[in-house]
């Protein structure tokens, strides 16, 4: 109460308090499964002011015997933590001393190395989007489900929707909740639509909007996507490159003299194929010099 009312802690973070604080025994929302309710099984019947740094220390190691992620231990500690600081102040149980403040923070392993997506991997998963290639198969009891025109048109402009919703997530770098509640007046586009500019100022925590992370609103960056090839242009075979003269190698030829009539009368070498416009157009022409015929 005290931490969601004064506090205004984070919807998300509320919840997972809320799951660590069950008692045994409590059903899950989804599934068949129960909840173990460690700490309040450990600590719910016994008067706050007699835990001990002893006793939490031990009921700590036992979570890491019983195979528990350094991660979710400190979990644990941080709320007993929360708790028992909440209940050392004066207006409440004005308790001498915190006993978790003497126990020990598991050590976490570093994170491994973000593997981030290459641009062509992020239209890759965008175009499978398009295509509805992310949804599962429809089906009632294994038998296809069969769906309305209307349907299949409502289905095909959600996928174009998740694929837009998947560039933005991957170029624009936002976390998913600040995304979810991301509206159109948010985003204000460069006068030369290269790109545009997000005001991150809301984001969904546990399915409730309210403000980002920090508290603080900012502005992200985003780039205009990558141009789509075209089905024409994907499809057409690459054509040979072209024979005919370019312009400079034209003008090369128009200014080189030509053989003068005491020359000898065989007949002048053939020029050799001429260059693509993509290689002459990197080459000089060639200097204005005497033409020579073979011997």
């Amino acid at each position: 109460m005290w931490k969601r009312e004064v506090k205004g802690g984070a919807p998300s973070t509320l919840r997972d308090n809320e799951a660590l604080l069950r008692e045994p025994g409590t059903p899950f929302k989804r599934g068949g499964g129960v909840s173990e309710g460690r700490i309040m099984k450990r600590f719910g019947d016994q008067p706050i002011e007699t835990v001990t740094a002893r006793e939490v220390s031990a009921f700590l190691r036992q979570l890491d015997r019983s195979g528990m992620p350094p991660r979710n231990v400190n979990k644990h500690r941080a709320l007993l933590h929360a708790i028992f600081a909440y209940a050392t102040r004066e207006d409440t149980h004005g308790l001498a001393a915190n006993p978790v403040s003497g126990t020990d923070t598991r050590y976490e392993p570093p994170a491994t190395p973000l593997d981030h997506y290459e641009v062509d991997e992020v239209e890759a998963l965008a175009r499978v989007c398009e295509q509805g290639g992310h949804r599962g198969a429809r089906n009632y009891r294994g038998r296809s489900v069969e769906e309305s025109e209307a349907e299949l048109a409502a289905r095909t402009a959600e996928d174009q929707q998740d694929a837009a919703f998947f560039r933005v997530l991957f170029f624009s770098g936002l976390r998913l909740g600040e995304a979810l509640a991301l509206r159109w007046r948010h985003v204000m586009f460069l006068p030369d639509l290269t790109g545009a500019v997000i005001d991150v100022r809301r984001a969904v925590s546990a399915g409730v909007e309210k403000e980002p992370k920090g508290r603080r609103p900012r502005q992200v960056p985003l780039p205009a996507p990558p141009p789509k090839p075209s089905p024409a242009s994907a499809s057409a075979p690459s054509s040979p490159p072209p024979t005919t003269t370019s312009s400079a190698t034209a003008s090369a030829a128009a200014s080189t003299p030509q053989p003068s009539a005491a020359a000898p009368s065989a007949p002048p070498q053939p020029p050799a194929s001429a260059p693509s416009s993509s290689t002459a157009s990197a080459t000089p022409p060639a200097p204005s010099s005497p033409a020579r015929c073979r011997s």
